[in-house]
């Protein structure tokens, strides 16, 4: 009985029409939930780049999921902090902004899922500069009447992106450099041999 009821329930949910949406409007919500809903995106925003972490995770689930762009998936709130303080306080990266833009936001009831564009740039420590521009979905979640994130996914393209780019030009160099040593060498090699008489 209770398979029965969660087939139902999942077919429910998956083949009722959701309310599509362009940009940042939500038809169907209410003015208040549309509020909370920007609001929590500019929150999002402003406190990512101001490199604030805990500003950014009042706006998230205690049990947040969150897949980065190098594919690291954190659950919960302390791995979203320990893995933004690796990787931007600590690590390589030097400053990251975002802006993203909404394509589209379906929601039904007590659940939205936005997808869209980042337009993320990340600086590195070494001066580079990789504008991503990656794509992401996100989930939110109505709780005790205020919109929550509940998972957010971030990837960008493998196949076209800057650090590909950036990998296939060093390869090239040193390729070329390589190269240039391996002729000398040889050219060095061949030209002092005794020549026989």
């Amino acid at each position: 009985m209770k398979q029965t009821i969660a087939v139902v329930l999942f077919g429910v949910l998956m083949f009722t029409p959701m309310q599509r949406t362009a940009a940042q409007t939500s038809p169907g919500l209410s003015p208040d939930d549309q509020k909370q809903i920007d609001e929590l995106r500019q929150g999002v925003v402003k406190a990512f780049n101001a490199r604030d972490v805990d500003g950014m995770l009042r706006y998230t689930l205690p049990n947040v999921t969150v897949v980065w762009q190098n594919a690291e998936v954190n659950d919960g709130q302390q791995a979203v902090r320990d893995f933004y303080n690796r990787m931007i306080v600590q690590g390589v990266v030097k400053k990251v902004t975002f802006n993203p833009t909404v394509e589209s936001r379906k929601c039904q009831e007590n659940i939205c899922i936005s997808y869209g564009n980042l337009q993320d740039e990340f600086t590195l420590n070494d001066g580079a500069v990789l504008p991503l521009n990656s794509r992401f979905t996100a989930a939110l979640i109505k709780t005790g009447g205020t919109w929550k994130l509940a998972s957010f996914h971030a990837s960008t393209s493998v196949f076209d992106n800057p650090v590909m780019r950036q990998a296939a030009r060093r390869a090239g160099i040193y390729a070329g450099v390589g190269g240039l040593l391996l002729g000398f060498i040889l050219g060095l090699l061949i030209f002092r041999r005794p020549r026989r008489a």
